[in-house]
């Protein structure tokens, strides 16, 4: 994701939203240079008037782009409330939004588990792995289980 302010507003490429979308059977989304889509930082019943509130937006202002919304996604791919906005965008303005160097590029990396009992062995794992190291202030990580 690249994090295109100082407020907490994150767009990701349209392809890389792509690759979430079939992870997590999700319903792919289409951009073009001049179009967003927008992903909530809440879903579920219980956030149906933020749901609403989304789907009324009807433009996005990414920098000097004035995007036109064509959607929201109708779930989550981050914990609840992780960024202020997640806008998906082309991968071409992606890319010239990303040359930018006041834009910075935040990796995320998520890791789900079925059942806790066995998420501590999953954890230790990844950590020998070195899927899961601070080195780099750009990653955010973050762990979640049913």
């Amino acid at each position: 994701m690249l994090k295109v302010d100082d407020n907490n507003n994150m767009v990701i490429k349209e392809s890389e939203y792509n690759k979430l979308a079939n992870k997590l059977d999700l319903e792919k989304v289409r951009v073009n240079d001049k179009e967003a889509a927008i992903i909530p930082r809440y879903d579920g019943i219980k956030n149906f008037k933020y749901m609403n509130e989304l789907k009324e937006l009807t433009n996005y202002k990414v920098e000097n782009n004035n995007l036109k919304v064509v959607s929201v996604v109708d779930k989550k791919i981050l914990i609840t409330g992780l960024f202020k906005s997640q806008i998906i965008i082309s991968d071409n303005l992606y890319n010239k939004l990303e040359k930018d160097s006041e834009n910075k590029i935040v990796t995320v990396k998520g890791y789900e588990f079925k059942e806790n009992s066995k998420s501590d062995k999953a954890i230790l794992q990844i950590k020998e792995n070195k899927l899961f190291s601070n080195n780099n202030e750009n990653d955010i990580f973050y762990l979640f289980s049913k």
